[in-house]
């Protein structure tokens, strides 16, 4: 049902309760009762007080724990690490929410198209889905934490190579990483032993172990946004929230023919290609509209008080003409009463300032199947009344069966994480119809397995010794070399084991080192600060990976306002007003490595040293509403189009007048993924 339409079938509510005790058994007990009620109250004073007790002892406890001791000399080096390590804490959490609490996509998931959400057309970019043919593929709290522990693992490095702008100090690394992630309600916290050892003036100090550890606390309420995904994902799996709304769609919309009569000659056709167009942009503008109970969402028209007298209206509506009695219909009903009483999901959370909505574009695709069918072409059933009394009269009839797939993203925002900056989460589940029925097994009946992180099989090697070697090109170089401190890791399904780096060896810059035992042929994957990462299957006992060279660029922006009914350029602008920002995401094709800035906060991008094609989305928002942006697919650039530059220079549309409806908005959404012109004239450059 689009937007502005009213539905009565509401939600019935149950009328209330009479008493049906008399005033007089009513005020014997009043009396008891009033004592029993005094010593309740003052049980839940006690309660309270000793849960607050409680709570303030355990977080000055932890409080306590994190305080680190470090000497005087050594607190440039400690806190340089502390931010180092800091920056790729929050690189890790910003991935691990945009790909649904997946840091690390599975084999099993990333082998299978239909087990995820694509993002792009060249289903690089992949968001799992959390519910899978009856499978519960939620990752817990525990595996995000277990994730996040190892991306600042295999990170680490980045910080341990810029450890000699200390000198004349020398910093000596004297142990492994050994991170741990903690959960809590406001914050994700990081605890990192890295024993190190700073030399300078012939005194030797030490940091990084048990009384001077690097504490990382980042303010993003993961653990409140995974409770909200999760029993949003609950509920949708046992009450099929989703799939009744979009039967309920169909259904009022007289363009997709589902049961029907009609008293008129000649046969009624639709075509499925034109049934599928309807109901997507059915579900896109209205999905939208869907509000999560107890989230932060954009208020009613209405005070609540309106629609629970709606609702008894309908109630008192339904029982007169049970009766027979004349029925009068309410006044004054709000725009949104269908959104109301149809289009909120309570889930049972409590109470909080999160953000929940949810989402589908076309793009994304649809399965659909109508029966019955004739090729493309839905038919009516042609018939004529009896010949003795009505010939002339004729009659259409039809009941046609859907089956139905299609993608819901799900959008979680904390507003506050980052120092209100925002921190995005987002899940993607399928909706599912069988023959025009919710078909939905309720999940929790067979477990994803989750990929070990790391564990005894790593610590079990065998016989076999590979020597492994990075080569990739360096500064004034023009021949690739053996590249040192490449991060070298080792995957065997869903075993995952970190190997150590290449290190000058007899003359050659590589790691050998002996194999976890139980697995043939291996993925072995290097990676190295200022390179893209390279992955190759070990055969025997030797391989060699090719690094690509990254390169640093700064990131300037021109937006072009554009007036899309006179199709018009207005005036280019390069400062964005205090209330504009553009989210930027780069993919390079063919590879696994894209990246999401946050301009103007952020201002640096890497990319490819030479030939390579990328995905380019940028989305321009003003107070968070989308207004404009780029969608390039396929942008190629060549080695002489970046030679000698420093400047990428990415151009942005500005749609005037603003959207201020979700229609607009879809329509301004559709314009920025398929109009090849503003592509082609609006291509990024160099300079």
């Amino acid at each position: 049902m689009k937007r502005g339409q009213n539905n009565l079938n509401f939600c019935s509510h149950k009328p209330n309760f009479h008493r049906s005790l008399s005033d007089l058994v009513f005020a014997h007990n009043v009396k008891r009762k009033s004592q029993i009620s005094i010593y309740i109250i003052l049980g839940l004073i006690l309660l309270i007080g000793t849960s607050i007790l409680l709570f303030v002892s355990q977080k000055k406890e932890l409080q306590k724990q994190e305080i680190t001791r470090v000497p005087e000399e050594a607190k440039p080096v400690h806190e340089f690490i502390t931010s180092c390590l800091t920056q790729i804490a929050k690189e890790a959490l910003t991935k691990l929410g945009l790909q649904g609490g997946y840091l690390y996509i599975p084999k099993e998931i990333e082998r299978t198209p239909t087990a995820y959400l694509s993002l792009d057309t060249q289903n690089n970019f992949k968001l799992p889905y959390w519910y899978y043919e009856g499978e519960d593929r939620t990752p817990s709290i525990q595996d995000m934490q277990a994730q996040l522990t190892k991306y600042i693992t295999e990170n680490s490095k980045t910080c341990e190579q810029q450890l000699n702008k200390f000198e004349p100090a020398k910093i000596e690394v004297l142990d492994s990483i050994k991170p741990e992630t903690i959960t809590t309600e406001e914050t994700v916290a990081f605890k990192i032993k890295w024993q190190m050892a700073v030399n300078l003036a012939d005194k030797t100090t030490k940091i990084g172990d048990d009384t001077s550890i690097f504490a990382i606390n980042l303010p993003v309420k993961l653990k409140k946004i995974w409770e909200l995904a999760n029993s949003v994902m609950q509920t949708e799996n046992k009450n099929a929230f989703f799939e009744n709304r979009t039967i309920d769609f169909m259904s009022a919309n007289e363009n997709i023919p589902t049961d029907g009569l009609k008293f008129e000659c000649g046969p009624k056709k639709w075509h499925l290609p034109d049934i599928k167009k309807e109901l997507q942009q059915m579900i896109q503008y209205n999905l939208p509209y869907v509000r999560v109970e107890n989230t932060k969402y954009l208020p009613f028209e209405e005070k609540r008080s309106s629609y629970n007298t709606l609702a008894k209206d309908r109630a008192r509506m339904l029982t007169n003409l049970e009766k027979g009695q004349s029925i009068e219909p309410p006044k004054n009903i709000p725009e949104d009463a269908y959104e109301y009483f149809k289009m909120r999901i309570d889930t049972g959370i409590a109470p909080t300032d999160l953000k929940a909505s949810f989402s589908y574009n076309p793009d994304w695709g649809m399965l659909i199947a109508a029966q019955p069918i004739d090729g493309q072409v839905l038919k009516t059933n042609l018939g004529k009344g009896a010949q003795k009394y009505l010939p002339f009269l004729c009659i259409n009839q039809w009941h046609f069966t859907y089956d139905l797939i299609y993608p819901v993203k799900l959008t979680i925002k904390d507003e506050s994480a980052f120092l209100n900056k925002g921190y995005l989460f987002q899940i993607a589940f399928p909706v599912i119809i069988n023959t025009n029925a919710p078909d939905r097994v309720f999940f929790g009946i067979q477990k994803f397995p989750q990929p070990a992180i790391q564990g005894d099989f790593c610590a079990n090697p065998s016989d076999i010794i590979a020597d492994i070697r990075a080569k990739g090109f360096i500064e004034d170089t023009p021949i690739a070399t053996e590249l040192p401190d490449a991060n070298i890791t080792y995957t065997c399904f869903n075993q995952y084991c970190d190997l150590g780096t290449t290190v000058a060896d007899e003359g050659y810059y590589r790691l050998r080192t002996m194999l976890p035992q139980g697995c043939n042929n291996p993925i072995i994957t290097a990676t190295k600060e200022g390179y893209l990462p390279a992955k190759g299957t070990l055969i025997a006992d030797k391989l060699e990976l090719q690094l690509t060279r990254l390169k640093k660029v700064n990131i300037t922006v021109v937006v072009h306002p554009y007036n899309q009914q006179d199709n018009q350029y207005r005036e280019t602008t390069t400062q964005l007003s205090p209330n504009q920002k553009i989210s930027i995401h780069t993919f390079v094709r063919g590879t696994q490595f894209d990246q999401y800035k946050e301009y103007p906060q952020e201002t640096q991008l890497e990319i490819v040293d030479g030939k390579a094609s990328y995905d380019i989305d940028a989305m321009l928002t003003s107070n968070n509403i989308n207004i404009g942006g780029y969608f390039g697919e396929a942008v190629n650039f060549t080695y002489s189009d970046i030679a000698d530059k420093n400047t990428l220079v990415l151009h942005v549309l500005e749609i005037i007048p603003h959207p201020s409806t979700t229609k607009q908005t879809g329509e301004m959404t559709q314009f920025l993924y398929t109009n090849e012109e503003y592509k082609t004239k609006l291509k990024p450059e160099f300079r």
